[in-house]
């Protein structure tokens, strides 16, 4: 009897110690990890998944026509929808469309913004198998049924396409946190701030687990617009990328240009020493710091060597969608314009809309 108590503390001191060990342990990135995140800037646009709903009708009809109407034939475009009615209302408004369409009932509430449900992993050996990656949770679910309802919608596009599946990932993100090329994934400062202290210890653990499953190189931004990064950065393939350089979108709006300026400096200066082209282009910002007018939130597509950019437009604007435009060409891209002005007050625009599944060689 009078050795128990020494065993048991010598059972408890090597259970805690197991209990440290794993706690603390860092995540290394796989040698050969087998999927890799979906390039924004390379390959063709096989599927790709839109949402809607009634009550979006306004703000995304006019840009789901713009942007349908001009897509390759060879293009399948998922459309979520939360019933029957809804998908029958799509099919009607937004009219003849050169690209195949194949609406999906989810069968609960939603938004209309796809890209930040969730992120996709094709697997490098057969990209037609992918994996849906959505966030650990939607940020203010709790009192929004319809951000409650954005968690399922991973699972119901993986249940609906052949060849998907969907699984929830243990990081806090939306999809429009990230943009990548080829090689490289370049990742908001505000994936950092949600997830150091919560989900991770620090920022070493937080870059060895996105690395891990991106399966490429990650840049955790330094600094950035507290924005989608889609908003004021965007890579276009050959080691160039795209960086805002911010302007005031009336006088009112000086201030929160100035600060998004700064930052969008910054952020150019740490891209160019990861020895990037960088180029910078004209965003409008305006005073909440959230609403931009910007040519940057765009689709990319690559077909037949040819490379396509589908460019945000504004029609109360003269300035950014010129110079955009003129830009985009000089860096080789057919200019597709899709008028966004029904969706850029609400802080969105075209790629926060449209999010890509797949893509071809």
């Amino acid at each position: 009897m009078r050795l128990a108590t020494p065993i048991r503390v010598g059972v408890f001191i090597g259970l805690m110690a197991a209990v440290i060990f794993w706690s603390t342990r860092r995540v290394e990135p796989a040698e050969n990890p087998p999927r890799s995140l979906l390039a924004d800037c390379e390959g063709a646009i096989d599927t790709l998944v839109l949402h809607y709903t009634h009550d979006a009708r306004p703000v995304v009809m006019p840009i789901y026509r713009s942007f349908l109407r001009q897509l390759h034939p060879d293009v399948r475009v998922v459309v979520l929808c939360p019933s029957a009615s809804d998908a029958d209302e799509f099919v009607q408004a937004v009219g003849d469309v050169p690209c195949q369409l194949q609406t999906v009932l989810a069968d609960h509430a939603m938004t209309s913004w796809s890209r930040d449900r969730w992120v996709s992993l094709p697997e490098k050996k057969n990209p037609a198998h992918v994996l849906l990656l959505r966030p650990l949770t939607e940020r203010g679910r709790e009192s929004w049924p319809a951000r409650r309802g954005d968690e399922q919608s991973a699972h119901t596009i993986g249940s609906a396409l052949g060849g998907v599946s969907a699984t929830r990932s243990d990081l806090l993100f939306d999809g429009g946190d990230f943009v990548c090329d080829a090689e490289t994934v370049f990742v908001t400062p505000r994936v950092v701030t949600a997830n150091v202290g919560t989900t991770v210890l620090d920022r070493a653990e937080l870059q060895a687990k996105l690395e891990q499953w991106t399966g490429k190189t990650v840049v955790l931004l330094q600094t950035a617009p507290d924005h989608h990064a889609g908003m004021f950065l965007m890579p276009v393939g050959q080691r160039r990328i795209l960086v805002a350089s911010c302007r005031p979108m009336d006088p009112a709006a000086t201030e929160a240009a100035a600060l998004a300026a700064t930052r969008c400096d910054a952020l150019a200066s740490q891209l160019m020493t990861l020895g990037y082209q960088v180029t910078r282009i004209p965003v409008a910002v305006a005073a909440d710091g959230r609403t931009y007018q910007t040519p940057l939130n765009a689709i990319l597509d690559v077909r037949e060597n040819r490379r396509i950019v589908y460019m945000p437009t504004y029609q109360d604007d003269t300035t950014i969608t010129p110079a955009g435009r003129l830009i985009w060409e000089s860096m080789g891209y057919e200019v597709r314009p899709v008028d966004c002005t029904t969706s850029y007050r609400h802080s969105g625009s075209l790629r926060c809309l449209v999010n890509i599944v797949s893509r071809r060689e």
